[in-house]
């Protein structure tokens, strides 16, 4: 009797187990893909945010720079313009005050201004000469009007049609002390407008507008808008921009109604508004292809594994069969692969020397050589072909491959081909003769502010961009701004020093600088050093006092062709003119010469104008330098002793005073060593011969007397003005804008009591220490 079996269960228990484990599979794959995507849409959004506030602080920082700079000009002439009121000053000496004002300010800010104007001692006054129609009342106009109501605070006015330019123009008026008189400057509306029409052209950027505290549109990147007003506007967006300007002043939300924006509010200093709206439309709408292929991808994946499967199941048996021929081609293949690798390794040898051999051809030029390395290419690649035959002989009668050879031939000379190393050798030899880059970006990073000096120097005449860091902080925040071409980095300071700095910026993939090429700047001139800066990420490196021919082949080497310019003449232009070399030998008669080598001094300045104010910088910090390194022996911090003991070696070093750079080094390698004994009893010593260069050094900068007598002291209440002008300067890193300010109250006296915090003011400013600035004006 026969009986029907049924299915076999024991063998259907592998085949539910696979697809059990299938199902795990793509459900984990399936938790993958959407993790991986809310993260992606986490990021874009974050990203979208960031690049818009980036965007609309710039817009801000713009609109806020031109109007500070109007209000600064004005209080310090209004405070002028009373001073002269109260000392009874006729209207004829103010009128003509207001005039050479009017003409400084078109010379040097803005030619087409209205410059001063105002009614002041009940008299009318325009220094740019215009006189109005009869029946023209100064009384009744708005900036009168809505600058008495502020009282002696800035009020701005407008926007109004100018009638003496015929321009729009912005008020920005005061009261004046008299409690009747009403002076103020004007600024063209047209900058603003055309700044945001400039920024809106980012292909990113919507549109871009300023409102005012009554919610009128003052400029906008789309001028049919100029004139509405956001309080009253039926416009989704101007409806959600007002609500934050009414509650909080400042922030962002995503507006839809016209696709996916993102609209950034951002306060000025004088109460009005600076709004941007971002299209970020293609970025989320890219983040949908991503999934949509993802999910196709699955669902295929699932389809094919699925009759994969089906057939795997049911050829089970064919594929058993097939394992044991597969076993015997797998220790073929093996043994043909073991083959292969040992062939490979065996001409590593032989064409690595083929490979030097080519190098050296390339940078040699004399025939006799170029024949002896030949001979010794020839010598290495008959090696080879020995070899390779030896190799191809066993393998034939171990393997059994019958027919397998290799045809190695020889390079015709015609084939050799120029090395990216003659290709720089070339370029150089194309711009040695004088280059300029005025396209071109660098920033250099140094703690020492003389050699930051020194480097603006020695590439002055190339016409490039540089910015300056004396920090891996500030570093970091610069290159996160800007696109730079090349970044010099010095490797020891305090804080982040250059190799830390150097990671943190290749970490950051949104940072534009990731890929830039950085030239380590260093005094660490040891054998092997340069190897391992190569290997900490730098793309080369410089030792100080920095050559600058060294300094300029960088430039060459690593900037794209397109930002090189031929340039005629020489590239060094030596300003050793005959009155910088009397100034320079009268500053030195009483310094003894084996103190002080100017010509190295001068060399490693680049000129002896530059040399010159380096030393005033090198005498100006003594004290301060004194006291930190104290400081540092007397909190036992020597790591940071180390690195500023390191820093004034170079200093001493770059204006050429050679023993003190000697010994300044000697404590140094103490230091790095940990001899903290040495640094004990060799520290006073040092600091004795330090101060006696200022000592020398103050009959080369005595304190520079005038006399003050004829010029207005400057009052506490503008020189709270200016201090806080100093401030914000200090904080927005804007030498430009100190220079000015600086300049300005070159024109008053400074009271006795201001001087001293006046003084390490100014010399924190020329130095370029913005941190020193702050802490000055904390302090005082």
């Amino acid at each position: 009797m026969f009986i029907k079996q049924g299915p076999n269960k024991k063998s259907k228990k592998p085949y539910i187990l696979k697809v059990l484990l299938y199902s795990l599979i793509m459900a984990f794959f399936v938790c993958v893909v959407f993790i991986y995507y809310r993260r992606l849409y986490t990021e874009t959004r974050q990203r979208v945010i960031d690049e818009g506030k980036s965007i609309a602080e710039e817009s801000a920082y713009y609109i806020d720079t031109r109007l500070n700079a109007g209000e600064t000009i004005l209080l310090l002439a209004a405070h002028s313009v009373n001073n002269m009121m109260e000392n009874g000053f006729s209207n004829e000496e103010i009128y003509d005050f207001l005039a050479k004002q009017t003409d400084s300010i078109r010379e040097t800010l803005v030619k087409d201004s209205t410059g001063f104007y105002g009614y002041i001692n009940g008299e009318f006054m325009d220094g740019s000469g215009w006189v109005p129609e009869p029946g023209y009342d100064p009384m009744n106009r708005p900036w009168y009007i809505q600058g008495l109501e502020k009282k002696g605070e800035i009020a701005y006015v407008g926007p109004y049609l100018d009638m003496n330019t015929g321009n729009m123009m912005i008020g920005i008026d005061i009261a004046l002390s008299d409690g009747v008189s009403v002076m103020g400057t004007d600024t063209p509306i047209m900058d603003m407008q055309r700044n945001i029409e400039k920024l809106a052209e980012d292909e990113d950027l919507y549109s871009d507008f300023l409102v005012n505290e009554l919610g009128v549109v003052i400029a906008h990147s789309l001028p049919e808008y100029i004139g509405s007003n956001i309080y009253d506007s039926d416009r989704a967006l101007f409806k959600s921009a007002a609500e934050i300007i009414k509650t909080n002043g400042s922030g962002y939300f995503f507006e839809n109604s016209e696709g996916r924006r993102l609209v950034y509010v951002v306060p000025l200093d004088n109460g009005w508004s600076c709004v941007t709206v971002i299209d970020a439309t293609e970025k989320y709408n890219a983040l949908h292809r991503p999934l949509i292929y993802t999910v196709i991808v699955l669902i295929l994946t699932i389809a094919i594994y699925g009759f994969v499967l089906y057939r795997v199941d049911k050829k089970n048996r064919e594929i058993e069969e097939l394992s044991a021929k597969a076993k015997v081609a797998e220790a073929e293949n093996m043994a043909k692969t073991a083959f292969l690798s040992n062939v490979s390794h065996e001409l590593r040898t032989p064409l690595n020397a083929i490979l030097g051999m080519n190098e050296l051809i390339h940078r040699k030029t004399e025939k006799i050589e170029i024949l002896s390395y030949t001979k010794k290419i020839k010598a290495s690649s008959e090696k080879l072909l020995h070899i390779i035959n030896e190799m191809l002989d066993f393998s034939k009668k171990e393997v059994g491959i019958e027919d397998f050879s290799f045809d190695i031939k020889e390079p015709e000379p015609e084939e050799i081909k120029t090395d990216p190393a003659e290709n720089f050798e070339i370029k150089y030899e194309m711009y040695r003769g004088g280059f300029t880059a005025p396209d071109a970006k660098i920033l250099a990073v140094d703690d020492n502010s003389m050699n930051l000096i020194v480097f603006e120097s020695l590439v002055r005449h190339t016409l490039m961009e540089i910015d300056t860091a004396l920090s891996g902080d500030e570093c970091i925040r610069l290159s996160r701004k800007k696109k730079y071409d090349i970044i010099y980095m010095d490797h020891m300071m305090p804080g982040k020093d250059g190799i830390e700095t150097l990671k943190e910026i290749r970490a950051d993939k949104y940072n534009p600088n990731v890929e830039t090429p950085v030239v380590c700047i260093t005094a660490n001139a040891v054998s092997g050093v340069r190897d391992s800066y190569i290997e900490a990420g730098f793309i080369e490196y410089l030792t100080k006092p920095v050559n600058p021919d060294e300094l300029e082949a960088t430039i060459i080497k690593y900037l794209p062709d397109e930002l090189l310019n031929e340039a005629s003449g020489t590239l060094h232009e030596e300003d050793d003119s005959a009155k910088f070399c009397e100034d320079l030998n009268k500053m030195l008669a009483n310094v003894p010469g084996d103190m002080i080598d100017s010509e190295a001094g001068i060399k490693n300045s680049g000129s002896v104008k530059s040399y010159i104010s380096l030393l005033k910088v090198f005498y100006n910090t003594i004290n301060d330098k004194v006291s930190e390194l104290d400081s540092y022996i007397e909190n036992g911090d020597y790591e940071n002793y180390t690195i500023k003991v390191h820093a004034l070696k170079s200093s001493a070093r770059i204006i050429g005073a050679a023993g003190l750079g000697e010994e300044a080094q000697a404590l140094e390698n103490a230091g790095k060593s940990g001899d903290i004994d040495y640094i004990k009893a060799n520290h006073e010593a040092f600091i004795g011969e330090y101060l006696g260069f200022g000592a020398i050094l103050s009959k080369a900068f005595p304190e520079e007397k005038e006399d003050d007598k004829r010029k207005p002291e400057a009052d506490a209440e503008l020189m709270d003005i200016v201090y806080m002008e100093i401030k914000s300067a200090a904080q927005d890193m804007n030498c430009g804008r100190l220079e000015e300010i600086f300049k300005k109250m070159g024109e008053y006296r400074i009271p006795e009591e201001e001087k001293e915090v006046f003084s390490k003011i100014k010399t924190a400013s020329d130095n370029y220490d913005y941190d020193k600035i702050i802490e000055c004006l904390t302090e005082a």
